[in-house]
């Protein structure tokens, strides 16, 4: 701020309604981003690698 002279003005965001003060709306906001496909969510579960081992044979490992 010491770079600043003078007032500062601040404005709400001229592409949001403006629920008080410098609050912005949010709820179109918010349901546009819950209607984003993530594209990364697995559509079935993926299989169990034959090389893991369950928890019967880690105890078996453990402190060796």
């Amino acid at each position: 701020m010491s770079d600043v002279n003078g007032a500062v003005k601040v404005y709400p965001l001229p592409h949001q309604p403006v629920v008080k003060d410098l609050v912005p709306d949010l709820t179109n906001f918010y349901a546009q981003y819950a209607s984003i496909d993530r594209g990364c969510t697995p559509c079935r579960p993926r299989p169990r690698r034959s090389g893991t081992r369950g928890h019967d044979d880690r105890s078996k490992l453990d402190g060796l």
